[in-house]
């Protein structure tokens, strides 16, 4: 059987089992010696093949000590009485695209698997996100605190691996949502935070990034548990249509902190990006019955619309006193919630045009990243927002509960992934990934890095 191991990835065999033991009657004894416990977990050893199977897992050495690697459901035929299982890919050992300083491409290396511990699993990523401004990361120019050598990459979906003793729902093979932010245990009201892989939020969180230091741009990851959340089967050729979920959970979290209501106008103000064009597929999965996508390129805005349909539409920004007044005629009426999703280079005259198009009583989340200083800052007046009493909010990704509930609104069909462009790569050509995001950064336009 190990001989044959590497000829078997991606076709079906049989595993005969003997008799059921009546002591365990949700168990299969295999004739080898090898014993399945349980509809979806397998245990033990076949000595005389070197095949283990351990929950959900099958590892096997090939006669070049290749490691072969498959989750499978096992499941009972009446007819037989057998079980079938399925080989679907081998694997190497841990490879990475690693940044080992600001400014250097991305280096593909083979690097010491992950170990395990208490609170935490592994998880083989499948495919990860790249984001459009990822260039400007690694090259240093966005000062983000990130410590390298490190292997960048944040958010993905994978397959559980391994488990720690703590752990009592997730099990290997599941398929699962890696999320990147990670919050300090030791302070629950005010948790030092990293987006793993991508920076540390403020310099106390510096050692956090430095215990989970890798992100996924690699075959495994070290992720604490609480930041593990299954998604459900899927097939694996659609593993990067769900990389959408890093992009949908950002604005999902700011339109939360707003109390979006069903029947709301809502603005989202910078939805040409990913994070902003992902915001008005969240506005009209949650109920909004129109939502007014603000932005200055005219091109990228009528793409939006088209694929969206006729609850959102659109205003070119100019910076001129009448985008506020073009914002309500398009919203036939003032906002209810306004979701500032700007980049660095908006200017603050966007920023005022998009809140002053509230109601009385409008709400305004602010979770763009403009920077600017001096005479160009934003400035918010005091009397407007006191007279017209308008809530303001600043809200940085995500409750951890958004993306249960993200995942739930995909599978009802109530956020299409398919509203997506994916341009996928392989994990050798990272560097590519990443020149292609920066170049064609758009709206639901996601860059997948696909690591099987």
């Amino acid at each position: 059987m190990p001989h044959q191991l590497r000829k078997l990835a991606g076709t079906p065999f049989q595993v005969m089992p003997g008799t059921l033991p009546q002591v365990l009657p949700k168990s299969i004894v295999m004739t080898n010696g090898a014993v399945c416990a349980g509809s979806n977990r397998c245990s033990g050893f076949i000595s005389s093949t070197g095949l283990r199977l351990e929950a959900g897992l099958i590892r096997g050495w090939g006669a070049e000590g290749t490691r072969e690697r498959t989750y499978f459901r096992n499941s009972r035929s009446p007819s037989n009485n057998s079980i079938d299982l399925h080989l679907t890919h081998s694997e190497a050992p841990m490879k990475a695209a690693l940044l080992n300083a600001f400014g250097t491409p991305l280096s593909i290396e083979t690097l010491p698997d992950p170990v395990i511990g208490t609170g935490e699993v592994i998880v083989d990523v499948v495919a990860t996100g790249v984001a459009s401004y990822a260039h400007g990361v690694f090259s240093g120019a966005r000062n983000y605190l990130l410590e390298p050598p490190l292997v960048p990459g944040a958010g993905a979906i994978g397959r559980v691996r391994a488990v720690g003793p703590d752990s009592t729902r997730l099990a290997v093979g599941d398929w699962v949502y890696c999320d990147p932010t990670i919050r300090a245990r030791d302070n629950a009201i005010n948790p030092d935070t990293i987006l793993q892989g991508w920076t540390a939020r403020n310099p106390a969180a510096l050692s956090l990034h430095r215990f989970y230091h890798h992100g996924s741009f690699a075959t495994q990851m070290l992720v604490p548990t609480e930041n593990v959340t299954a998604i459900g089967d899927l097939e694996e050729r659609d593993a990067g249509k769900w990389c959408a979920l890093s992009q949908l959970l950002v604005p999902f979290g700011g339109l939360l902190a707003g109390e979006l209501q069903p029947g709301d106008s809502v603005l989202v103000n910078g939805a040409t990006g990913g994070f902003g064009s992902a915001g008005v597929v969240a506005a009209l999965a949650m109920g909004a019955a129109k939502v007014v996508a603000a932005g200055r390129n005219q091109q990228k805005l009528d793409e939006l619309a088209r694929r969206l349909g006729p609850r959102v539409s659109c205003v070119r920004m100019t910076g001129h006193v009448d985008d506020t007044r073009r914002i309500c005629e398009l919203a036939e009426g003032e906002i209810d919630l306004a979701l500032d999703i700007l980049p660095r280079g908006a200017s603050a005259s966007q920023v005022l045009a998009g809140a002053k198009a509230l109601r009385r009583g409008g709400r305004l989340v602010l979770m763009g990243g403009v920077r600017k200083t001096g005479e160009d800052e934003p400035a918010l007046p005091y009397d407007w927002l006191m007279h017209n009493e308008i809530t303001l909010r600043g809200q940085w990704m995500y409750p951890r509960v958004a993306i249960p509930q993200m995942v739930s609104m995909i599978r009802a069909g109530l956020v299409s992934l398919t509203k997506f462009n994916v341009t996928e790569f392989a994990l050798d050509d990272a560097n590519e990934a990443v020149a292609f995001a920066a170049d064609n950064a758009g709206p639901l336009s996601l860059v997948v890095i696909k690591l099987r």
